[in-house]
């Protein structure tokens, strides 16, 4: 049914987006499975950095704005040096089960207390905003932990 739609896939890909005078650039990062460590044991696995950004993205403009849609916040030290002044992410479903004035506690990786579980993170210049999303992990189990939907409004202000 996407197809039969207007749609634009961004795997590995960007778009601009331009309204008025004002231009964003929107990245898709799909991130390899090999990357998941936790679902291959014993085998070889991928890391994102740098050179892996810019393989499968290119380099940014970083004269420009530019947003960064990748599935795992795991890597945002690396979002941040390629250049992505604002990383959209999920993943961690807020930690599946939030602890009050702790947090998340498991991430799908099996690691507990994960760094990045749910909210905003800042770094230098570069801003990174982790939802609980909708969906569940193998785990379908949330507690203390709703489903959500972000609403970002981006403000021009120069």
């Amino acid at each position: 049914k996407l197809h039969q739609i207007d749609f634009v896939n961004l795997d590995n890909n960007k778009v601009e987006i331009v309204k008025g005078e004002s231009n964003i650039n929107l990245y898709g990062l799909t991130v390899p499975y090999s990357c998941y460590k936790y679902l291959f044991d014993n085998q070889e696995t991928t890391s994102i950095d740098i050179n892996f950004l810019e393989e499968k993205l290119g380099k940014v403009d970083r004269e420009q704005f530019n947003i960064l849609l990748a599935h795992t916040p795991f890597y945002f030290d690396e979002y941040e040096k390629w250049g992505a002044d604002l990383t959209l992410c999920g993943h961690v479903h807020g930690g599946i089960v939030r602890l009050p004035l702790v947090g998340g506690l498991l991430s799908p990786d099996r690691k507990f207390f994960p760094k990045y579980d749910l909210g905003e993170y800042i770094k230098n210049k570069s801003t990174m905003i982790v939802s609980k999303g909708l969906g569940g992990s193998k785990v379908l189990i949330r507690v203390n932990c709703k489903p959500e939907i972000v609403n970002i409004k981006l403000k021009n202000i120069n």
